[in-house]
């Protein structure tokens, strides 16, 4: 780990040196997971729990001219089948308020293979499963068009009838004056890309339970990121009171994104079912579902243009998009908004342009995963500025040394910069390569270089406020107990969160319990996406904790007769800074105020409402997140000249996170994170042929396996954030951000070809060397 900016904040006890903030401390939660006891919501089973199937669509495109449900409800077991006429005509979403276009299940026509028509409820799965195969539908099949391009023509297909093209959304960002701009560069560097849809691959696949109280109350256990949003959204789409909604989320078996979406059909369908059985009813994806419709990476096209002086000065960006929205609205809309963003943050620049559309298709649709749009957007841009650099004859590195943003600047999207060391993690993770070092070859292998910046946002208020809630519980045994609006998927925020509120009461780690995934319970949160676990969640526990030592200090302080601020509190003891031998521990000052009269025990509540604002919906300007985060990956590849195939031998990842609040668990994270970039920069992506998705299995859809795991040099430079705890900022997505990049960058350096389109197979290769 490479040298850190050492600060101390008053987050705990004013001039106290941390105990947990900033150490790596076990997860939380590793005992029942390692032993196998930790309870997803896959695995449970509900007393008279029924089990529901989907029947899908086998055409990517036609018109339900019938659905003979007859064969199926006939069959033994068989409790209920639904059809569209059966979902109230209300039961619509999307996540972008101008594209509420999905339905529980497809109403007069199917607009991709794999779209469901009708759903069984059966006894057992079995049962339910047989029964599928005898559901009847009528198909009118249509013209289909699969790639977003062509779906823009005027004589394409129309897939949504009701609307007047094949464009769900356009985001048309102009800043500056672009037209200068290309008058004043000596060079316009254009690069077109075209990525691929990456699956997200979570162990868990989606699932909901829906169970119904005869005095109208729903409980809906969901494997979801984001409890509160599905509160929200089953309650608007069903017409009820929030009040009597209950989502409860087990341990969630990875989501990456694509549990953040907050309603899926199979959501619905178990609700509505058990309403309509009277039972509990138990709906979840098998694995081919999962991929045709639990979402994955949406794909993008880009065509980018740089311009710039020939001293390397970045003059401006000019960005076209088009974002293959697939049949339905999910996190595609949102991909090709908020990417205007990013794209505005990075690099300083005197003017830019982002268009971007997404375009409906008869494909599976796409989503959110790792990023939201700028896992892609990151790619093609980095490449891109690969290209600009070598086309002026200029080392990569320098030229992003030249141009990136530094702190207390207003980037030119109005990002205001509080913090950012991404100068700094080019030049650590260039001195840790040996970048000017030389390659060349060995045995018709060659060996190259590729570098990458990246920045992501922590919460984006792009996307709706960026709030968290906790409620503080402190028992007599000096015990507490933190009831957060967040859930734990495998981030380990559960025990981030424990070392925080640790930290700040002065109490021991196993002290601490964090109460999550029960609206029922637990306040409002936004969940975990948006790299904004540690820092949002994080601040509102912080400020609860905060809240709770005031109330023990204002005791104690009456105890030792002195003011409340000589007081610290560490190890379950609270004492003064000048004479630490005069201390209690905090079981007595809690019962010195729980057993006199007036008793007053410690609750707390905090409400964390990150420091961002709505950017301006013409324009798109605007602070639109609360801290921003970067880093640099540098891959050093090894490419066979003969078969064209790339090894990816080392990759050195170098973030500015802000503080660390546990290195062994963020370094698990870029870990994580790397892999998952070089299965999207060398093997990944679902292919849809002919609107059939062909590799739609863990034996076809290619993943990285240890085997492909490259040497792994990880550092972490801290900087202080003062919107995050401890001056902590966002580090899940910016894990993986930037590493395939580098690798297309570095695959350039070994052979000299470049390679734009994803995944860079083997052929791709060959093919680019023989050009």
């Amino acid at each position: 780990m490479s040298e850190t900016t050492k600060f101390v904040r008053d987050w705990a006890e004013p001039g106290a040196d941390p105990v947990y903030v900033g150490k790596s401390v076990p997860r939380v939660d590793a005992p029942e997971k390692v032993t196998g006891q930790a309870v997803y919501t896959l695995d449970l089973n509900l007393p008279k729990m029924a089990h529901g199937k989907l029947k899908l669509s086998t055409l990517p495109h036609a018109v339900v001219k019938g659905v003979d449900v007859s064969r199926a409800k006939a069959l033994p077991g068989v409790l209920d089948v639904l059809t569209p006429d059966d979902i109230p005509e209300h039961v619509k979403w999307g996540v972008h308020p101008m594209c509420y276009d999905q339905t529980p299940l497809a109403r007069d026509r199917v607009r991709f293979t794999g779209d469901a028509v009708a759903a069984v409820v059966a006894r057992d799965e079995n049962t339910a499963a047989e029964a599928v195969e005898l559901i009847d539908v009528d198909y009118e099949p249509l013209p289909a068009v699969f790639d977003p391009m062509e779906a823009l023509k005027e004589d394409a297909p129309r897939i949504h009838e009701e609307k007047p093209g094949n464009v769900a959304v356009v985001k048309n960002v102009q800043l500056g004056d672009l037209e200068a701009a290309y008058k004043e560069a000596d060079h316009v560097s254009e690069c077109k890309v075209v990525t691929s849809r990456q699956a997200h691959c979570a162990f868990e696949t989606h699932v909901s339970i829906a169970e119904w109280t005869p005095d109208g109350r729903l409980t809906v256990w969901n494997s979801t990121q984001a409890p509160s949003l599905c509160s929200q959204y089953f309650a608007k789409c069903l017409k009820m009171r929030e009040s009597d909604i209950r989502v409860v989320s087990n341990y969630v078996g990875g989501g990456f994104g694509g549990k953040a979406t907050s309603k899926f059909n199979i959501d619905f369908l178990s609700i509505l079912a058990a309403r309509r059985i009277g039972r509990p009813v138990k709906f979840y994806y098998t694995r081919e579902e999962e991929f045709l419709l639990a979402t994955f990476r949406s794909q993008q096209y880009q065509t980018v243009r740089h311009l710039v002086k020939n001293d390397g000065i970045l003059l401006a960006r000019d960005m076209e998009m088009v974002v293959d929205n697939g049949a339905y609205s999910d996190y595609g809309p949102i991909c090709a908004i908020i990417t205007a963003h990013m794209g505005g943050t990075l690099y300083r620049m005197k003017a830019y342009r982002h268009f971007a559309r997404c375009v409906y298709t008869n494909a599976p649709f796409g989503g959110a995963m790792r990023g939201v749009g700028n896992g892609a957007y990151s790619f093609g841009t980095e490449v891109a500025m690969d290209q600009c650099a070598r086309e002026i004859g200029m080392d990569p590195a320098e030229f992003r040394l030249k141009n990136l943003v530094g702190p207390n600047e207003t980037t030119i999207i109005g990002a205001r910069i509080t913090s950012c060391a991404a100068r700094e993690t080019v030049e650590e993770a260039v001195r840790r390569i040996g970048w000017k070092e030389e390659r060349g070859s060995q045995d018709g292998r060659r060996r190259g270089l590729g570098l990458s910046c990246a920045m992501h946002f922590t919460g984006t208020r792009a996307m709706g406020p960026e709030i968290s809630g906790v409620y503080l519980k402190m028992n007599r045994d000096g015990t507490v107990q933190i009831l957060s609006g967040t859930i734990e998927m495998g981030n380990g925020s559960n025990t981030t969160l424990s070392q925080l509120a640790a930290e700040t009461l002065g109490v021991r780690l196993e002290d601490v319990r964090i109460v999550n995934g029960d609206t029922a319970v637990t306040p409002y949160g936004w969940g975990v996406r948006g790299s904004r676990t540690t820092t949002i969640d994080g601040m509102a526990v912080v400020q609860a904790c905060q809240q709770a030592r005031s109330l023990l200090f204002e005791t104690a302080s009456e105890m030792l007769e002195c003011d409340p601020g000589e007081l610290l509190a560490r190890d379950r003891k609270i004492y003064m800074k000048s004479a630490p031998e005069k201390s209690h521990d905090i079981t007595e000052v809690y019962e010195k105020r729980y057993n006199k009269y007036g008793s007053q025990a410690v609750y707390t509540v905090a409400h964390y409402d990150a420091p961002s604002e709505i950017p301006d919906p013409e324009t798109g300007y605007g602070n639109w997140s609360s801290a921003y985060a970067f880093g640099t990956k540098i891959a050093e590849v090894e490419v066979d000249e003969e078969t064209g195939q790339v090894t990816v031998l080392r990759v050195v990842a170098v973030n500015d996170t802000g503080k660390v609040i546990n290195p062994e668990g963020a370094a698990a994270q870029l870990e994580g994170g790397v892999l998952m970039g070089v299965g999207y920069a060398l093997t990944e992506g679902l292919e849809v042929e002919g609107g059939q998705a062909s590799n739609a299995s863990f034996v076809d859809y290619k993943l990285p396996a240890t085997i492909d795991a490259p040497k792994l040099d990880i550092a972490l430079i801290e900087t202080e954030d003062p919107n995050g705890p401890w001056g902590a900022k966002g580090l899940g997505e910016m894990a993986q951000l930037g590493t395939s990049a580098a690798i297309a960058n570095a695959v350039y350096d070994a052979v000299g070809a470049r390679v734009t389109t994803l995944p860079i197979t083997p052929d791709k290769v060959l093919a680019a060397m023989e050009k």
